[in-house]
């Protein structure tokens, strides 16, 4: 992970399956401040905007490491027959037929 010099070595890194779902979860700790603020959510390699994503991985993130502040970055690869990009003319918002399964992941 080389958008934060400074993290080398020291982010987290988790990989989950489920079914014919993957996700890949890097954590950034919030005491290595960088530029900008990383919290992205990628599937099939297109960077998108779900608030609901966003939001279940801000509540897993405070359940799990409490008021500690991290960045991240999520990448799910679906099959493409699960998802639709054809929602918004900028393809950042998806319409996904099994978001159950992407929401258990994280």
């Amino acid at each position: 992970l080389n958008l934060i010099p400074k993290a080398q070595g020291k982010f987290l890194f988790a990989e989950k399956y489920y079914e014919n779902t993957e996700l890949q979860v890097y954590l950034v700790p919030g005491f290595l401040k960088s530029p900008v603020k990383i919290q992205n959510i990628y599937i099939n390699g297109r960077y998108i905007l779900d608030k609901q994503l966003h939001r279940v991985m801000s509540n897993a993130l405070s359940a799990n490491f409490g008021q500690d502040e991290w960045q991240y970055l999520a990448f799910y690869h679906l099959p493409t027959d699960t998802i639709d990009v054809n929602v918004h003319p900028n393809k950042t918002i998806i319409k996904c037929m099994d978001s159950s399964k992407m929401i258990s992941l994280l």
